[in-house]
């Protein structure tokens, strides 16, 4: 559910335990579905934002430690 608080201000909930927040040029992530307490933030960049998977991260070399390659995170790396 995304919700415009006003000019420049959005929250996006994911889950009742993740959300994105943006504000102004830069994008907040908020996630406690694991109990680990994650929380990011990053420049937002991406015009097609909606067009994306909304459960892919846009930036998950900014939310996951062990990040290495795209094919490893959708598990095509063979």
């Amino acid at each position: 559910m995304k919700i415009d608080v006003r000019e420049g201000v959005q929250i996006d909930i994911r889950s009742d335990k993740s959300m994105y927040i943006t504000i102004g040029e830069y994008t907040y992530y908020i996630d406690d579905s694991t109990g680990e307490q994650v929380m990011d933030y990053w420049k937002t960049n991406s015009p097609n934002e909606d067009a994306m998977d909304s459960n892919i991260p846009q930036n998950p070399h900014q939310v996951y430690d062990e990040w290495v390659s795209w094919a490893d995170f959708l598990g095509t790396e063979k």
